[in-house]
């Protein structure tokens, strides 16, 4: 993406949880120039556009979290399937289990699924 890197995130307990990454790495979200920070925000928002229409979640909750070690973005889709106590709370309260670990050979339809959609995106904005 033009702001830097969106790939999913280690933990698929939320199918499509994706990150965006800029490049270059940076500790915070003002360490960016202004433009950088509005392209960063534009590319989050694709990428939950992309995440909402690959996935079929019900809504995309968004997270910047500008901490050690790097900025990044979640982009964290919430499903009608969650529990309804849950799809208001933070994605981090689900338990990691190691079957939901990113696996490239598991999620190869999901990671290219999302970048078609992104590639079509990104040739309109």
């Amino acid at each position: 993406m033009p702001s830097g890197w969106a790939l999913l995130h280690d933990w698929q307990y939320l199918p499509g949880h994706s990150l965006l990454i800029p490049e270059p790495a940076v500790g915070d979200f003002h360490a960016l120039l202004l433009d950088q920070r509005l392209v960063f925000l534009r590319d989050m928002a694709l990428l939950g556009e992309a995440v909402l229409a690959v996935t079929g979640a019900a809504t995309v909750h968004y997270a910047i979290v500008d901490a050690s070690p790097h900025l990044r973005a979640h982009v964290c889709p919430r499903y009608d399937w969650e529990p309804p106590d849950r799809r208001g709370e933070s994605f981090e309260r689900y338990d990691q289990r190691e079957e939901q670990r990113f696996d490239p050979k598991l999620h190869t339809r999901l990671v290219a699924a999302l970048a078609s959609y992104l590639e079509r995106l990104l040739v309109k904005f």
